[in-house]
């Protein structure tokens, strides 16, 4: 029988506030998003954010419910509540990335149409998979720089961990998979603090609305998102990159009880075996098309409509069980 009743309780690591060898990966910690559960900032989790439809998925170690998908068809971003404004700042994340046609934006804080009043900070994943780290502000002339990666993602169901940082005289750096893939000196002026929320996801509602640029939205899973007020240095990049997610810090979370669900394949037939009953099946291709869906309303079914998909492509499926939110898993046909 489905529990409807949410189990609230709090996972509690020993080593939140110590050091990693030399390396103290919690200092200077502003903000960290490690989608355990939920899309709340665990550094103040009683903080307000607004999640418009990203799920929950898992993680890069398999762990159901560790991490957060967004598909930019459907404008899942989350508004985090508060600007997360900070200079130096550096921001560290895993991603495994779709393709996007256009812009996919990870993180933004406020950014009002070219116009700056503020200094804007964003990363975003652009369409053939490099990596661009950009601000800009107004203070001495209107102006947006930015560097970008020599290197690009691949969209292939990989997962990637990408850091950036900028120090205050604007020396930035990009890190792909902890090694630093490119450096840069943005020409800006004075840093002045951002009074609008921060976005995840995607640029601030108000820039996409104003600005026509819907098409910025991230496709893709994201997890562990960190945002820092200070440089991280190799080590510090070193440490996070070989961290396992579940031994870092203390994270307050809501557990509802998951469909336990068996997803096998077999000469090209995909079977879906549930606990719960499975309302409907859809998958999305790696552009985050649906390019299949089907009524199940069963605790079982077969999918054969992709039995001529071969090759190792790549697929999330998506399944929506009775009274609970949608599984997504990676699948490769």
């Amino acid at each position: 029988m489905l529990r409807s009743t949410l189990l609230i309780f709090t996972i509690i690591f020993l080593n939140m506030n110590t050091s990693i060898g030399q390396v103290n990966l919690s200092k200077g910690l502003v903000a960290y998003f490690p989608f355990e559960g939920n899309s709340f900032d665990s550094i103040s989790p009683n903080a307000t954010n607004n999640n418009t439809g990203a799920l929950l998925t898992q993680n890069r170690q398999g762990r159901k419910s560790k991490a957060m998908d967004f598909l930019a068809s459907n404008e899942n971003y989350i508004d985090v509540g508060t600007n997360l404004s900070y200079f130096p700042v550096s921001i560290s994340v895993w991603i495994m990335p779709r393709y996007c046609p256009n812009i996919g934006v990870i993180f933004s804080n406020e950014y009002n149409l070219y116009q700056w009043t503020t200094t804007a900070m964003e990363l975003m994943q652009l369409a053939d998979g490099t990596i661009r780290f950009g601000m800009g502000n107004s203070s001495n002339g209107q102006s947006y720089k930015y560097i970008e990666s020599a290197n690009q993602v691949k969209y292939d169901g990989s997962w990637y961990h990408i850091v950036a940082t900028c120090d205050q005289n604007y020396n930035c750096e990009i890190y792909i998979d902890k090694v630093r893939d490119r450096t840069g000196k943005l020409s800006l002026g004075n840093f002045v603090t951002c009074i609008n929320n921060a976005n995840i996801g995607a640029r601030p509602i108000a820039a996409l609305v104003q600005g026509g640029m819907q098409g910025h939205f991230y496709n893709g899973v994201m997890d562990e998102l960190r945002i820092y007020n200070r440089v991280l240095d190799t080590s510090d990049i070193d440490a996070l990159f070989n961290l396992d997610s579940s031994t870092l810090a203390a994270v307050p979370y809501i557990e509802t009880a998951e469909p336990n669900i068996n997803i096998t394949k077999l000469n090209g037939i995909i079977n879906i075996l549930s606990d719960l009953q499975i309302e409907k099946v859809k998958i999305y291709d790696m552009m985050g098309r649906q390019v299949y869906t089907k009524t199940v309303n069963a605790l079982a079914t077969q999918i054969t409509d992709m039995s001529n998909q071969n090759g190792n492509n790549c697929y999330i499926i998506e399944i929506l069980c009775k009274n609970n939110l949608p599984v997504r898993q990676k699948i490769i046909l």
